[in-house]
């Protein structure tokens, strides 16, 4: 009589997200060591991103020139605006689109800055004059009574707008409500030379968090309080050392916590400031520890002008994308790790020039010559590929140092109609010696169906089949990685469990959370 195959169970294969820095040792089937286009489901488990798309009825610029920068501008009847820069121009809007660029003075770069003050719109970039737009009509040069020297940031915040000069030092503040005062009023200046705790810094950034005014230098972090009267309520609290931002379109408030990107990874700055407004010098949590040698190669070598950030409360995900390399990161803060980081992972394809999201949640990228908008399960029309590949598991005990022979895989799938799967494998740390073996998720019916029950198709949902996928196996080892790919053509899919069956011997299970 034939021996039964011994089950080896896994749930949620990969969903713990990408993990370079311990790729080297056996870290089990929840990590993932490579991927491609991957992001997390509802429920958590590892899935495809979604697509982007044009708007309907919208041509491309001429000449495509890349959209640099988005932005939702909300204006004094509380409507929302869509600007964004590109070819050294100006536009408002998605289905119908104008170009504002108005009366400004001739861009040369579309590294603006946008920010909503007083129901309307400021923009400011290195080496150009301040701009504003307010609701219905075009830009134009903002007329100061003394102008900020060439500023690099600006931040609306307690009434007044906070300008960054281009000498990375000096912070200019606003009148109340008088974005273009500067000089009369309770107009006053921030003059960083004499507060930098480590010698000499530069100003990459300005934020607002829980009441206070954080400055991000490129070395190390400045927090004050008194931001509603600065003239005389300014008081310097704490200096955090040892870290700081080099982007300053990285830097995202996402409610609770602020994001950014430093020479670390990605920077969470809650546990420096409490709930209630206590200040504490702890180590800074870098949320994306776990590849911060492998995002290094592209954060450090991509021009800082250059990278964009955002993020989807609704999904729970900051991106943040580095536009040379072709690669965006994702970020799910929804989930965490067991070691409380995110779970990250990497996309390729979609390549966006400009992040943006707006207050209905809707996700901007942008494409050149257009804005698209991350939806559906297509990119503009073409198909793209997930994959992924686990980390390295051989078992415990005597079972772990005993060599194995699997013969099956049941992966159970959700969604992916009509979808070739193409499930690989390997031994003992060889990742270039993969094995394969295809089949497809079968739609015989209508999905909208109940009763779909033909082999290796178990219905679970009426919206999203779940389908258990045979694969054949060969081959043996001690250690064992293994990995999905396939093509995202129109269908969302997920992978929920896998399940491998080797003969003979008894196998510690993994993966229960």
């Amino acid at each position: 009589m034939a021996k039964l195959l011994t089950p080896f169970s896994v749930v949620g294969p990969g969903s713990y997200g990408l993990n370079t820095k311990l790729a080297g040792l056996e870290i089990g089937p929840q990590w993932v060591l490579t991927d491609r286009n991957c992001a997390l489901s509802n429920q958590g488990t590892i899935a495809a991103r979604k697509g982007w798309r044009t708007f309907e009825g919208v041509s491309q610029l001429t000449g495509e020139p890349d959209v640099k920068a988005i932005h939702e501008y909300i204006d004094n009847g509380n409507t929302s605006r869509i600007v964004w820069a590109a070819g050294n121009e100006l536009y408002e809007g998605t289905s119908s689109v104008s170009n504002v660029t108005g009366t400004i003075t001739t861009p040369t770069a579309d590294n603006w800055k946008f920010i909503n003050f007083n129901g309307k719109c400021i923009g400011v970039q290195q080496g150009h004059n301040p701009i504003v737009k307010t609701d219905g009509g075009d830009f134009a040069d903002i007329s100061f009574d003394t102008a900020p020297s060439d500023p690099i940031d600006a931040l609306a915040a307690w009434g007044r707008v906070w300008y960054v000069e281009g000498d990375g030092q000096t912070i200019k503040y606003s009148d109340l409500l008088q974005e273009d005062v500067l000089t009369t009023g309770s107009s006053g200046t921030i003059n960083m030379y004499t507060v930098w705790s480590n010698g000499t810094d530069e100003i990459i950034g300005l934020a607002e968090f829980n009441n206070y005014l954080v400055i991000f230098g490129r070395k190390q972090i400045v927090l004050y309080a008194g931001g509603e009267d600065p003239n005389t309520s300014l008081q310097l609290v704490d200096i955090i050392n040892n870290t700081g931002c080099i982007a300053r379109d990285s830097i995202q408030n996402i409610g609770n916590d602020i994001l950014f990107l430093g020479e670390e990874g990605i920077i969470s700055l809650a546990r420096n400031i409490q709930a209630g407004g206590d200040v504490r010098s702890l180590p800074l949590a870098n949320l994306a520890d776990n590849v911060s040698n492998f995002m290094a190669q592209f954060s450090l070598s991509e021009p800082p002008e250059n990278i964009r950030s955002c993020y989807k409360s609704d999904d729970g995900f900051y991106l943040i994308t580095f536009p040379t390399s072709q690669i965006t990161f994702y970020l799910n803060l929804r989930y965490q790790t067991p070691d409380n980081k995110a779970r990250i992972f990497t996309w390729f394809d979609i390549n966006p020039t400009a992040l943006a999201v707006d207050r209905q949640d809707n996700l901007y990228v942008g494409k050149p010559g257009y804005l698209g908008l991350y939806d559906g399960y297509e990119d503009n029309g073409e198909s793209y590929n997930m994959q992924f590949n686990t980390g390295w598991i051989s078992g415990e005990g005597e079972v772990g140092t005993a060599t194995k022979i699997f013969k099956q895989a049941a992966i159970t799938i959700k969604g992916g109609y009509g979808s070739r799967i193409t499930f690989e494998w390997a031994y003992d740390f060889l990742p270039t010696s993969y094995d394969s073996e295809n089949n497809s998720v079968e739609i015989l019916v209508d999905p909208s169906e109940y009763n779909i029950g033909e082999y290796g198709i178990a219905e679970y949902s009426r919206i999203n089949p779940v389908s258990q996928i045979l694969f054949r196996m060969s081959g043996s080892g001690k250690s064992i990685q293994f990995g999905v790919e396939t093509e995202i053509d129109g269908s969302e899919l997920s992978i929920q469990k896998a399940d491998l069956f080797l003969k003979g011997g008894k196998i510690a299970r993994r993966g229960r959370r």
